[in-house]
């Protein structure tokens, strides 16, 4: 006994007790380990729970990130689900008397605590906050119960082959009782890199580090990815760094490495120039789909170092794109299947020509927006493309009857036409043959005034649409509506903002059928729901989706003279001799009236 109260104080003491043998192991009065033992499994050591102790243990849970407004009986209707509740504890503030954001659960039973235990995430969301749960168990309890249930009891059998690795209690981490709110305020403090690594740490960190980059509104890349991480891309194929501020030396290093580079997204990169893109072009001869809209100084030199496997071309809103960048990817990229050039205003006849007789297998076209160099007979060439699919010429105002009929008859696979917003002249005469296209699903139409009931006859008799848009087209009236809810059986969209002519008198009549259901889009129109019975299959959605400045009727109108000054009040004005010449605006240059003065 002398041994053990003479343990050097330099050493722990599970280190110590390994020295001892059960001989020398002996209580103050004489007893054995082997009587110690005998003792320990017939009475309550302090320290060590009983077993009703133990049953209750593993009824309660612990409960994490409870919402702060939640209460005591929310919180049991909550886990009521998972088996009976038969005690809530939110632990609160002693001082301000506010929830800390955890509590306690105890079940009836033990199945109960395991049901919810065994829970994912999804059924443990309570008000957008997903609850944490654990057994719940008094930390010295368990330090006291670990310490004589192993370092004694394994002690006393067999003491010559226990290490202290074996014998340490893995005790739960602090850090779990952390509400997710403090650990995004941690994460508002780290690097990026630093926020990045501990996702790696545990599932929790990992969602509440997805959460932490929605809540994001800047983001600084600089010295995250270092160049030596492409010596491990060398397979990469897809590549999304819009909006990143990338240098042409940086792709010139970095496309070097990538030379299976297939897909690439520098959307509004604009400290990239023409050289980088020259580099990229040269270096990843595989490249299939290139995104640079938005890029305000790019102009089409380096496309002629493109590859011919080039099929994705997006230049939306390339302000300087010339018809030069155009023409080389008509010449050397036969593949093409998409092309966006919308509002790029530099581009002229030469580069509409260009995509309608050097791309035979272009399927998507978007041209919408202006070409002030454009010219209206121009257009008439896109029937040459057989094989397109999809057309967006939303607000291109160059549109024409003539056009839009050349269009349909040479691209008879057309399936989804934009042409909202031309304010030109198109009419019935041209768009009722829309019909034609056997293909077509997808329609828009808005914006227009001169289209009236008989473009809708002839789309419900002959077409397959599948989504209609009639934004503004005051022609219409309610019985080219019904008749096409009523003829259209495919139709599962249909947009009528704006048509404030259009009544609910249409929509009162159409009958029950076996057919999809059709969302319908009324608002700004005179159509009221009160007092009519709609069909089961039209579900109505009041939104008004139209722009009031794009609508065809719309007239700028300014008040006369006399009707401005009509509700302006009387004022005293000063009178002098040259009050008749006091007409010009008091932020002019005050020396005004002595210039009219010598004058």
């Amino acid at each position: 006994m002398d041994q053990l109260c003479m343990l050097e104080p330099d050493r722990t003491l599970n280190q110590q007790l390994e020295k001892l043998d059960s001989s020398e192991f002996m209580a103050v009065d004489g007893s054995s380990a082997e009587e110690i033992d005998r003792m320990m499994s017939d009475s309550v050591i302090p320290g060590r729970q009983t077993s009703s102790e133990e049953d209750r243990n593993s009824r309660t849970l612990f409960v994490g990130n409870i919402g702060y407004r939640e209460t005591w009986k929310d919180v049991k209707d909550f886990f009521s689900k998972f088996g009976k509740v038969s005690y809530v504890h939110i632990v609160h503030d002693h001082i301000k008397r506010k929830s800390k954001g955890i509590g306690f659960v105890e079940f009836d039973s033990v199945e109960g605590a395991s049901t919810c235990l065994e829970a994912d995430h999804s059924e443990l969301l309570l008000h957008d906050r997903i609850l944490r749960v654990n057994y719940s168990s008094d930390r010295k309890q368990k330090k006291a119960n670990s310490f004589f249930t192993r370092n004694v009891g394994d002690l006393c059998e067999n003491p010559s082959t226990q290490s202290t690795d074996q014998i340490r209690e893995h005790e739960s981490c602090y850090t779990d009782m952390l509400l997710d709110e403090l650990w995004k305020k941690i994460f508002s403090y780290l690097s990026v890199r630093e926020v990045i690594r501990l996702e790696r740490v545990c599932k929790r960190f990992q969602d509440l580090a997805l959460q932490f980059w929605r809540t994001k509104t800047y983001f600084n890349s600089f010295g995250i990815f270092s160049f030596q991480s492409r010596q491990h891309c060398s397979a990469l194929k897809d590549l999304n760094i819009s909006r990143l501020r990338v240098s042409n030396k940086a792709m010139q290093r970095f496309s070097s490495k990538v030379p299976h580079l297939k897909v690439i997204r520098l959307r509004e990169c604009n400290r990239l120039s023409e050289k980088g893109l020259w580099y990229l072009f040269h270096n990843c001869k595989l490249l299939e789909h290139f995104d640079i809209a938005g890029h305000l100084g790019i102009t089409g030199k380096c496309f002629h170092m493109v590859g011919n496997n080039l099929q994705v071309v997006v230049l939306n809103d390339c302000l300087h794109l010339t018809d030069y960048g155009v023409v080389e990817l008509s010449r050397l990229c036969p593949k093409i299947e998409v092309l966006q050039i919308q509002s790029c205003v530099q581009l002229s006849n030469e580069a509409i020509s260009a995509v309608a007789n050097g791309m035979p297998s272009l399927r998507v076209l978007q041209v919408g927006g202006r070409f002030p160099k454009i010219t209206e007979t121009v257009w008439e060439d896109l029937g040459n493309l057989h094989n397109l699919e999809e057309l967006q010429m939303d607000f291109n105002d160059l549109l024409t009857n003539v056009a839009l009929m050349a269009i349909i008859k040479g691209c008879p696979k057309l399936k989804n036409l934009n042409i909202s917003g031309s304010r030109r002249d198109i009419d019935d005469t041209s768009t009722e043959h829309l019909a034609d296209l056997e293909h077509l699903t997808i329609l828009d139409i808005g914006y227009h005034d001169k289209i009236t009931d008989q473009t809708l006859y002839k789309l419900a008799l002959k077409g397959k649409l599948e989504k209609l848009v009639v934004r503004a087209c005051t022609g219409i009236t309610d019985k080219g509506v019904a008749f096409a809810l009523e003829h259209l059986l495919k139709l599962t969209y249909m947009d009528l903002s704006g048509n404030l002519q259009v009544s609910a008198r249409g929509l009162a009549h159409l009958a029950d059928c076996d057919r999809q259901c059709v969302e319908l889009y009324v608002g700004g129109t005179s159509i009221e729901l009160d007092n009519i019975q709609l069909a089961a299959w039209l579900t109505i959605q009041t939104i008004n989706l139209s722009n009031d400045r794009l609508h065809p009727s719309e007239v700028i109108w300014l008040p006369e003279v006399d009707e401005e000054l009509q509700d302006r009040p009387e004022f005293d004005y000063g009178e002098g001799d040259f009050d008749d010449y006091d007409d010009f605006l008091e932020t002019d240059d005050a020396l005004n009236m002595e210039r009219w003065d010598r004058s």
